[in-house]
């Protein structure tokens, strides 16, 4: 034990006295960090510095890019180059580098007589710049500073680039038309451009010439003064242009070129240059070509229907119910059915539509080929559609039928048209009535199309066509009742009796006489369409919405029948129009009769108030057959005009006179080519004259006499009119005959018409 405690101090002793012999004020021995600094490079360069360092040291890094390429910062975020980096903890730090986008200025300039599209700016490196030289009247472009020579072109930007564009004064450039079959038929220049101030007439008298009885002429948009041989004179250059004096004939055959040196010094010698360029003119025997052309062929299977049946639409007997329309750019037709054929003979002898089947229609569109069929519509037979509207995507048309004896009676259809197709569906249910006048629009602005037909429903009683008879609502008298479908919410329709009729003191209807038409439109800018009737009088009648009652009161009556109250004139459509851009809705209204001479129509003006006054009335007076017509501003001018749409009356033999559309039958054409019978024995052609009645501007309108409107070789049994994209078309069609396998052949013919 005491061994232990001996030895323990010693030990003591000896630590003591060490510590001891250290200097005063000296610390202890202390044991330094080492940290590791690792810095590395990415493509395009190299870095220097790194180690191994005591913590708290202070160390650079430096970036060093490859050529091609710049420093683009550190790992850190920095872009200082080089970077100090102190160390506290081991660190990894990369050097970035990128490519070098080199950036350089292109400088566009353009010579005396010119411009450039730009005038460039600093791009970078590999940037493709377009730039384009334009010269200016009486300057051509003749090529870049650096031998390019087209005056587009891309520039790929590679370094600092200064290019101009150049010009020089064109010595001679004409700018008449080429001779053409536009210039042949028209007899004078179109879209000329000239030359101003280069010339006067006056100075190229002493320039023409006649050599072998062909004269040439200079016209003063066809020569310069120019000094071609540099010694300070201007000299003539020009283009001399064909004629034969002895028959007019001009600008037909090559020219020349001719070079008067000297000109104003008074040399008047020529130097002539032969040419192949024929410029301007009119051939001898010229016709004013008005139109453009184009036929095709369609086939069309009657298979499911009577041999005969779609001929005889095609033929003219659908006449009234046929209609162009437009959905989304293109043009469509639709033919309705026509239960009777004059070529089926189908309806001789019967008495009424019970006796023969309703037919379908035949829908078609215009494509880049010409007209196509497009369907047959099964579902939608008709006996004989007299009148349609179509109003955005939505068309109205209904069944007049006329077959047999009254009463006449059929189906009223409502068509949405969506892509290609027509979603049809039938208004009335399975009570048919006749509709001899059909219409759409919105009674209760609603938001939903309504439908209105005329005459429409019999009242029961004694039926009267007299208009000096009583029509009661007790029905112990009777008549036709026009009707007014409102569509529900789920697409359907329900008849409503929207109507305040005006009574007499005996409890008579007034006008009670049969309204054979109904147009919906609004006519005084209220939220509801208003209703526009008309009988068989040519009576015109407005009903409008009263919201106290909540129908449809009576706004206006024409006083008396226009313009002839003894006569018994149909009223077939009505149509609304502002014929005297005055702001106020006008009326045009459609007439038939048993005879071509009381087929006509008239112009009501609005007066503002609801109310109108006759204004004019046209009877053509010509043997034409038509029915209905089309409202259209066929000239562009601003102006509603008025085309008839016709089925035969507009075929001639002499091109100046029209032969009677009544009288095909004694001709012995039932259909053209029948029993051997040849259009081109009995006609040249077509004069449309008679179709096209041109508005004033006053709501007067005047058949179009300018000049005549033949056209030679066609003989189409149809001619519709319409619209697409601002121009004018007619669209004829007739059928001749049947293939091999028995499919009627139907051609078409799409007139565009320039007025």
């Amino acid at each position: 034990m005491k061994k232990l405690f001996f030895t323990l101090s010693l030990l003591f002793v000896l630590t003591c006295a060490k510590e001891d012999s250290q200097a005063p004020n000296t610390p202890p021995t202390q044991i330094v960090k080492q940290y590791a600094l690792t810095a590395s490079a990415g493509d395009g360069g190299s870095v220097t510095g790194g180690g191994t360092f005591a913590s708290g040291t202070q160390v650079s890094l430096t970036a060093t890019p490859s050529s091609g390429y710049s420093f683009s910062g550190w790992s850190t975020g920095s872009t200082a180059n080089p970077l100090t980096v102190t160390l506290n903890s081991n660190t990894s730090i990369t050097a970035n580098f990128q490519v070098i986008i080199n950036s350089y200025t292109l400088t566009v300039t353009a010579g005396e007589g010119g411009s450039v599209s730009t005038e460039g700016g600093e791009y970078e490196e590999g940037t493709e710049v377009t730039i384009t030289a334009t010269p200016v009247e009486g300057y051509e472009f003749v090529g870049w500073s650096d031998g390019e020579n087209l005056s587009e072109r891309v520039i790929t930007i590679i370094s600092e680039t200064i290019i101009s564009a150049n010009f020089q004064i064109t010595p001679f450039v004409s700018k008449s038309p080429p001779y053409s079959y536009i210039n042949q038929t028209t007899s004078k220049y179109l879209n000329q451009y000239y030359f101003q101030g280069y010339m006067t007439r006056d100075d190229h008298q002493s320039i023409s010439w006649i050599d072998s009885n062909v004269k040439y002429m200079i016209q003063e948009n066809d020569a310069v003064y120019y000094d071609f041989d540099q010694n300070g004179t201007l000299d003539f250059f020009g283009f001399a242009y064909w004629s034969d004096p002895n028959n007019g004939e001009w600008g037909t055959n090559p020219g020349k070129y001719v070079l008067i040196k000297d000109f104003f010094l008074g040399n008047r010698e020529k130097i002539l240059f032969d040419t192949q360029i024929a410029f301007g003119g009119k051939s001898a025997n010229f016709e004013e070509v008005f139109y453009t052309l184009n036929k095709n062929e369609i086939l069309i299977s009657e298979i499911g229907v009577s041999s005969g049946t779609f001929a005889g639409m095609v033929y003219h007997q659908a006449i009234s119910g046929s209609f162009t329309y437009n959905n989304n750019g293109n043009q469509y037709l639709f033919i309705p059915g026509m239960a009777c054929s004059l070529q089926t003979q189908e309806c001789d002898n019967i008495n009424s539509k019970e006796e023969v089947d309703p037919k379908p229609g035949l829908h078609f569109k215009k494509t880049s080929e010409g007209w196509e069929l497009l369907k047959i519509y099964e579902e939608v037979k008709t006996w004989g559609i007299r009148n349609f509207k179509v109003k955005d995507n939505f068309i109205a048309m209904g069944d007049g039928n006329e077959i047999g004896s009254h009463p006449w009676s059929g189906d009223m259809w409502f068509g949405e048209i969506q892509g290609d197709e027509i979603i049809w569906n039938k208004v009335n249910n399975d009570e048919q009535h006749w509709f001899h006048g059909t219409t759409i629009g919105d009674l209760n602005n609603d938001g939903l199309y309504d439908i209105g037909g005329a005459p429409g429903k019999y009242v029961s009683g004694e039926i009267s066509f007299d208009n000096n008879e009583c029509m009661t609502n007790d029905g112990t008298n009777g008549g036709p009742n026009f009707l007014l479908y409102m569509q529900n919410q789920d697409g359907s329709f329900t008849n409503n009796d929207l109507i305040n009729y005006p009574l007499s003191e005996n409890d008579c209807r007034y006008f009670n006489h049969q309204f054979s038409t109904i147009e919906y439109a609004n006519i005084d800018n209220d939220p509801e369409d208003e209703i526009i009737v008309s009988n068989y009088i040519n009576n015109i009648v407005v009903y409008d919405y009263k919201t106290e009652s909540n129908k449809f009161e009576l706004v206006y009556k024409s006083s008396t029948p226009y313009p002839d109250p003894s006569g018994i004139y149909g009223s077939s459509s009505i149509r609304v129009y502002d014929f005297n851009n005055d702001g106020i809705k006008d009326i045009s209204l459609n007439r038939e009769h048993d005879t071509p001479q009381g087929i006509s129509f008239s112009i009501w003006m609005g007066k503002g108030n609801g109310q109108f006054e006759p204004n004019s009335y046209i009877d053509p007076g010509f043997n034409l057959s038509w029915r209905e017509s089309s409202v259209i501003d066929i000239d562009n001018d601003g102006d509603y005009d008025i085309v008839l749409k016709s089925n035969f009356g507009y075929f001639t033999k002499d091109q100046v006179t029209t032969d009677d559309g009544y009288n095909n039958w004694e001709w012995g054409i039932t259909a053209p080519n029948e029993a051997g019978v040849n259009p081109n024995s009995l006609w040249k052609g077509v004069l449309l004259n008679e179709l096209f009645w041109i508005n004033d501007g006053s709501g007067n309108f005047s058949m179009y006499d300018e000049k005549p409107l033949y056209i030679d070789g066609i003989f189409p049994q149809q001619l519709i009119p319409y619209k697409h994209e601002n121009k004018f078309f007619l669209l004829g069609f007739r059928n001749f005959g049947y293939d091999d396998q028995n499919r009627l052949k139907t051609e078409f013919y799409d007139l565009e018409i320039q007025f």
